[in-house]
């Protein structure tokens, strides 16, 4: 990020966070593509709503791969549009493992769910003494501040509640539940546009990804790759800081503001959002109750997090 406006915090900066993001997407793709191909993030498109059919679409036809139905004349785009989703809170204050399982139970063959178990079942799988390693690793290393030290027990302390009622399920297990991910998915389409060598076809693919998709993941990915390659097409939402002294920082700011938009769509990232639980350690923050919205609120400037919030409203604003 630009050294002016946006709080440094002893921590990766968003710019590093992003990339972060995008090699954690990167290795996930690779374990999949490894092992059991056709899942890559969470949340393909669940059951269509009727309600949300397109003018013209016919009805849902069944799928063989136990994807949720799709309109018989839909496209790739058709499909992502007419999906209905989990409530954006849905993964908010979940205790424990069981209750999540519950929850992945209930919502059926839905990728925001089956992602969902994926990381909880990798972090219930992964020994507490690995960490504890890694953190004194990390003490001999550099200066850990009360802050640091407060975040990491804390994060410790709820891992502990939240696995001590894992059932078992290891990750290979966890990802090879959610090889039923539609492989045609905005889901999959968004992990693989790296692999795209059509530099100006896997642009264009983000963008529809980003602007029509009911995936918060696959919304965060089209982000991280229109971030990446520094696309002049992306625009939305930079109205917000045309002609201020942010412009200079529009592209950082709507990276932001995208990410906002994948929390809002995808959920987990409330109070005590089961993302937002996953994501604080990067930021030493972690607290009960602890919100994405806090982080950004604390590492960002206020004139910049305003920016974003007012941006991405403008990016999920309705369409035609």
């Amino acid at each position: 990020m630009p050294e002016v406006h946006i709080l440094r915090t002893g921590r990766p900066d968003l710019e590093a966070w992003m990339r972060s993001r995008i090699v954690r997407s990167l290795a996930a793709a690779l374990i999949v593509v490894a092992g059991v191909i056709g899942y890559f993030w969470y949340q393909a498109p669940p059951p269509a709503s009727p309600a949300l059919l397109p003018a013209g679409a016919t009805a849902p036809v069944a799928t063989t791969n136990g994807e949720a139905p799709r309109p018989a004349n839909a496209s790739r785009t058709d499909a992502v549009r007419t999906a209905s989703v989990l409530p954006s809170s849905y993964f908010d204050g979940v205790r424990d493992y069981a209750e999540l399982a519950k929850k992945v139970a209930a919502a059926g063959n839905d990728a925001d769910a089956l992602y969902a178990k994926m990381i909880a079942a990798g972090t219930c799988d992964q020994p507490e003494e690995l960490r504890d390693r890694w953190f004194a690793r990390r003490k001999q290393r550099e200066v850990v501040s009360p802050q640091a030290e407060a975040s990491y027990r804390a994060a410790r302390a709820h891992r502990l509640r939240f696995c001590e009622t894992w059932d078992g399920t290891s990750f290979g297990e966890a990802v090879g539940e959610a090889v039923q991910v539609d492989s045609d998915s905005d889901l999959v389409t968004s992990q693989r546009l790296t692999e795209d060598e059509d530099r100006e076809r896997a642009t264009a693919m983000a963008l529809e990804i980003f602007r029509t998709s009911h995936s918060g993941t696959a919304i965060r990915n089209a982000a991280n790759y229109l971030m990446s390659v520094g696309a002049d097409a992306w625009t939305d939402g930079k109205e917000v800081v045309a002609g201020s002294y942010l412009a200079k920082q529009s592209r950082e700011i709507q990276w932001l503001a995208a990410h906002m938009v994948a929390c809002d769509v995808g959920g987990g990232c409330g109070s005590d959002g089961f993302y937002a639980w996953s994501d604080c350690e990067m930021f030493d923050m972690c607290h009960p109750g602890v919100s994405m919205d806090e982080i950004w609120r604390r590492t960002n400037a206020p004139d910049v997090y305003e920016a974003a919030r007012r941006m991405a409203l403008l990016m999920r604003r309705p369409s035609g």
